[in-house]
């Protein structure tokens, strides 16, 4: 009940903000999901397509040249579609050395039909597909939710997701040594968060990073691995802006690093509440939150879903929002790192509709992929350079 009561507040919250900002939930023709992963110098694309009476259909891509070119798609069917896929739950995919994971939530007895966890394996760089193993280990078909992926550089995999076995909603960590063959024992790694914000996690060498979505305060926050999932510390705020209220803004945040080999720096972007700072900030730490720069809101009003990605001493972060115009995904970019941006840039069109950017980085440099619905079309996807 007391879930339903939060959903009921964020609702609101959200359709008041809908005024200026267009945030789909669920989409029922066309793209309703969408997440992107590099493996050396391919680009995994995984999609969740909706057909009007049917269920979602799954599909990857890949692409050898950052993007430029696409293979056909291939259809993933391992007997258990998504449930009711949709940009604030993506289906997700990481990859190592030809070997492909996507998960995703499927249909259970949970909130709203919600259900476990549903994982499919590629041994072969996404040609052909096979039904993995759940990472949770709490035996139960309610609701598991907002999950997301990462391989780290011996391709050991890493799971987080959100699931109620502690009573509430929390935050559950676990990896895979054989590519999604077998899971480790779970993890809880905070007991009570936020109802239903996603979750990012990020690696770099050894370390394992996870952003999420505290629940007092409501602000962003960051744990560390620093022997790839082994251990973890505290957390920390990613940007204590105290933001107070009971209530799920249905908002995440997003992962990346830069620098060099001897000094790599995690930038996160989030979004707050808060009232005089709303918005979009980025931060950084060279030290695992220990320490970290000022807040740098995102100049274009109403800022809201965003990521972030680093190539060298060039960083991206890439949101919805609105400057009057129109609702479009916007960018801002820095090349020294992250310590001043450049001028932000329009990357959408003024006649589509849009959604949820993500930023990776590709052997061709960055790019920005988000849904896009044009006129009196189904939604689909887009991508370019910033």
């Amino acid at each position: 009940m007391r879930l339903l009561i939060l959903l009921l507040i964020a609702t609101a919250l959200v359709a008041g903000e809908a005024k200026h900002n267009h945030h789909p939930v669920g989409v029922s023709d066309g793209v309703a999901s969408l997440d992107v992963c590099v493996d050396g110098v391919t680009t995994h694309l995984l999609l969740a397509v909706a057909t009007p009476g049917k269920p979602a259909r799954v599909e990857h891509r890949r692409s050898l040249d950052g993007g430029g070119s696409w293979s056909e798609p291939v259809v993933i069917d391992v007997g258990a579609p998504p449930h009711t896929p949709s940009r604030t739950n993506d289906l997700q995919i990481a990859a190592r050395a030809e070997q492909v994971l996507a998960a995703w939530t499927t249909s259970g007895s949970g909130f709203m039909g919600s259900g476990p966890l549903v994982t499919a394996i590629s041994h072969d760089g996404g040609r052909s597909w096979s039904r993995g193993a759940n990472p949770a280990d709490d035996s139960n078909d309610k609701g598991h939710a907002f999950v997301d992926l990462a391989a780290d550089g011996t391709g050991k995999l890493h799971a987080v997701w959100l699931d109620g076995r502690s009573g509430q909603q929390g935050l559950i960590a676990t990896a895979s040594e054989d590519q999604g063959r077998s899971w480790r024992t779970n993890r809880v790694l905070d007991p009570r968060t936020c109802e239903c914000c996603w979750n990012t996690v990020s690696t770099d060498g050894d370390v394992v990073a996870v952003l999420y979505r505290a629940s007092e305060p409501r602000d962003m926050r960051l744990l560390f691995s620093p022997d790839r999932g082994t251990t973890w510390n505290d957390g920390v705020a990613a940007g204590a802006f105290n933001w107070a209220i009971e209530a799920c803004p249905h908002v995440g945040g997003g992962l990346g690093w830069s620098g060099s080999l001897e000094r790599r720096v995690l930038h996160a972007v989030v979004w707050t509440g808060a009232d005089g700072v709303t918005g979009v900030h980025h931060l950084m730490t060279a030290d695992a939150g220990r320490t970290w720069s000022a807040p740098h809101p995102f100049p274009v009003p109403r800022a809201r879903q965003v990521s972030v990605a680093g190539d060298g001493e060039h960083v991206v972060v890439a949101c919805s929002a609105n400057d009057g115009s129109g609702l479009a995904v916007w960018c801002q970019s820095s090349t020294d790192g992250g310590v001043s941006w450049g001028l932000p840039q329009r990357l959408s069109p003024a006649d589509e509709e849009i959604a949820h950017p993500k930023v990776i980085t590709t052997t061709q440099g960055i790019r920005v992929f988000w849904s896009a619905q044009p006129t009196d079309g189904a939604w689909t996807w887009r991508m370019a350079k910033p």
